[in-house]
């Protein structure tokens, strides 16, 4: 193989990506932050590399598979990254889940030293990665997707060149979007069906047979038949790329109701220490204001959204009027709700159904102890106002 390949980030996804390059005859070089984990991969021929620059500067072709946006951004332009090793000529390739914007900026920095870039984020998980049949998402040039196409071929099944850079990863957004409220769906279909004593083995092979039929009834509707919740992605993970899917919708306009469902439900995982973190993150954690009081709190968006609400200078937010049952207002009153406060450039149509999630929360909360604080009248803007129906 003349192709020389670096590759950083030896986690559950890349560590098997990378050894089957070095299966496949590649001449590859590894780097990852826990330096213990390259150790196997040494092992069966690879090389080892003390920082990402030095790696860069011994590929042709550098792949990326770490966890995060900051991540990438720290190999990728850190002061020992790869943009600082990589030669004019080479291609970076990022097969991580991240935010298109970051995408788009690390591919303009790297086009200023000579060096192409593709995104090419994966899915598959952990068993698409051993058995190399992942579906792999890819942006950019199609001239340099050719160049990199066999080293596709080696990692995964189904390959698809999408458009320029960056559309990639919101093709991602889009099956990480699908993905959420479809498992949402199944769960709740065959919880209903239990519920209402019917055997929900019997009504998953029904929907099986139907338009109702997927991937993810058929495999993990079994296994939740089968009670077998061991996790294959990391709770965290899978809440940070509903941020990016939001993040997307955001950029774009455009209202993400179900998938505002199904990241409030990732956000209530975390905040009950099932994100796979050390130092899970109490509910309540990392609000903007620590003054505003636990019984407001969940009327706030969730900072996942990457929405900042304020609640000081009243003038220049709009006020959203959420319409429930008059026995759900009462509720409400009496646990000292308040109008929440939104940031007039975020999408109309997106804060109502981020606010409705987080209200329904909220009206499930204890009722606290003592009268409610007094209520002061603001003015709401023409625009909240005709989203109010009011």
């Amino acid at each position: 193989m003349s192709e020389r390949i670096g590759f950083i980030g030896l986690g559950i996804m890349g560590r098997p990506m990378a050894g089957h390059l070095v299966d496949a005859g590649y001449a590859v070089t590894v780097w990852n932050r826990t330096r213990g984990k390259t150790a196997a991969l040494v092992e069966r021929g690879a090389a080892a590399a003390d920082s990402p620059r030095e790696m860069a500067s011994r590929s042709d072709i550098t792949i990326t598979m770490v966890a995060d946006t900051p991540d990438v951004l720290e190999v990728m332009l850190g002061s020992n990254g790869v943009l600082h090793g990589a030669r004019p000529g080479s291609v970076v390739v990022d097969m991580s889940t991240i935010s298109p914007v970051a995408t788009r900026e690390v591919a303009r920095k790297l086009a200023e030293r000579g060096v192409e870039m593709l995104d090419a984020p994966v899915s598959g998980g952990e068993k698409g990665a051993i058995e190399a049949t992942l579906s792999i998402m890819v942006g950019g040039k199609p001239e340099v997707f050719e160049r990199v196409l066999p080293v596709f071929q080696k990692l995964g099944r189904l390959i698809v060149h999408l458009g320029e850079i960056g559309a990639g990863q919101v093709t991602k957004a889009c099956n990480q979007l699908v993905l959420s409220l479809t498992l949402l769906g199944v769960a709740e279909a065959l919880t209903m069906a239990r519920k209402a004593g019917v055997d929900p083995a019997k009504v998953r092979a029904a929907l099986l047979g139907g338009f109702a039929q997927s991937r993810v009834l058929e495999l993990h509707g079994q296994r939740m038949l089968d009670r077998n919740f061991e996790p294959g992605f990391r709770t965290r993970l899978y809440h940070k790329d509903m941020g990016i899917v939001m993040e997307t919708g955001r950029s774009v306009g455009m209202p993400l109701l179900g998938g505002a469902l199904a990241a409030q439900l990732y956000q209530i995982a975390m905040n009950r220490g099932l994100g796979g973190d050390r130092r899970p993150r109490g509910i309540g954690a990392g609000w903007p204001d620590a003054s505003v009081p636990e019984s407001h709190r969940p009327f706030l968006i969730l900072r996942t959204f990457g929405m900042r609400p304020q609640w000081k200078d009243v003038s220049r937010t709009a006020l959203l009027t959420i319409r429930v049952p008059e026995s759900h207002r009462q509720r409400a009153n009496a646990s000292h709700a308040r109008p929440c406060p939104v940031d007039n450039s975020e999408p109309v149509p997106a804060r109502i159904g981020l606010l409705w999630s987080s209200a329904v929360r909220a009206l499930e909360a204890p009722l606290p102890a003592g009268p409610p604080p007094a209520r002061t009248t603001t003015h709401a803007s023409r625009d909240s106002s005709r989203v109010a129906g009011r």
